[in-house]
């Protein structure tokens, strides 16, 4: 899923991630990695306060592949509740 650069494979690695859904693909997807103080520190800037947090966790009964492990050890879906307060 992403490059071998020890780096990105860090939770903490906040940046740009090129990647390809199949190997054999003509193109390419373009993410940017960010860690959830990212997000909670960028709505607070904007005059937002944060009520609610909420990650999905994913279960598996058994694990298949690659992607459905990563979906067990990084949040893939975060909510956030937050209120305009200035």
């Amino acid at each position: 899923m992403w490059n071998e650069e020890k780096e990105q494979q860090s939770y903490f690695y906040t940046g740009e991630v090129i990647w390809k859904w199949e190997d054999n693909d003509s193109f390419e997807f373009i993410t940017y990695r960010r860690t959830i103080g990212d997000y909670i520190n960028k709505l607070s800037d904007c005059g937002m306060l944060v009520e609610k947090f909420h990650q999905l966790k994913i279960n598996y009964e058994v694990i298949n592949n690659e992607e459905e492990l990563l979906e067990t050890e990084y949040p893939r879906i975060m909510v956030f509740k937050a209120i305009k307060i200035y």
